[in-house]
């Protein structure tokens, strides 16, 4: 049986037919795989555009990411899938990626290397917030917060369908995240930006 449970702040994936074991983010190993499931980015850009105030006005793209930073999608589905397809480790992604990246292989004492192939497209689908709301789309994947996405380790190539590969572990190196050979520093998402969503119109949250 599989269950859900909390270890500290993080979620993590139970399973009593072996003996409870929980999956913590402290688990990654090198040569295990990195993969993601769910969006980067569109949160922090939902947020944006409605604080903004440009609700009324927003293309499909833009009401998409309101619908990201009003109406998130649990991880608990692809958590379970995870644990099922032997993760090594997982965490929600709230505070930004790179920042909970590096959360990961400090716990695991390892570093984590990210593909720069496997970005390109999670950048050109946040394109509009350049032209839209004066946004950088690589900063919004790599440091917008509050998407609350799974990021997991496999001991393999082979991860469940609906995951991204995005990198792989490593032996320590000089740096907790690597984008290819490039250190990553983008600051922690600040929740507190957020709190004014509560008081937005209700239609947005149907």
């Amino acid at each position: 049986e599989i269950s859900l449970g909390l270890v500290g702040s993080e979620m993590c994936i139970r399973d009593s037919a072996a003996g409870e074991h929980a999956v913590t983010r402290a688990g990654a190993r090198p040569g295990d795989v990195l993969a993601y499931w769910g969006k980067l980015g569109y949160a922090a850009a939902g947020l944006a555009v409605l604080r903004g105030g440009q609700v009324g006005s927003a293309s499909a793209a833009a009401l998409e990411a309101c619908a990201a930073q009003l109406r998130p999608r649990p991880s608990v589905e692809a958590g379970r899938t995870a644990r099922e397809y032997g993760a090594t480790a997982m965490m929600d992604v709230s505070d930004g990626l790179a920042v909970d990246a590096s959360r990961m292989a400090g716990a695991s004492e390892v570093t984590i290397r990210f593909d720069p192939t496997a970005f390109p497209k999670l950048v050109t689908g946040l394109g509009w917030t350049r032209y839209e709301l004066g946004l950088d789309p690589w900063a919004l994947v790599f440091a917008g917060g509050e998407d609350f996405g799974l990021l997991a380790t496999f001991p393999a190539d082979d991860i469940p369908d609906g995951f991204l590969r995005l990198g792989t572990v490593e032996s320590p190196a000089y740096a907790p995240v690597l984008l290819g050979d490039r250190t990553l520093d983008y600051p922690e998402w600040d929740h507190s930006v957020s709190y004014t969503h509560l008081t937005l119109p209700t239609i947005l949250l149907v």
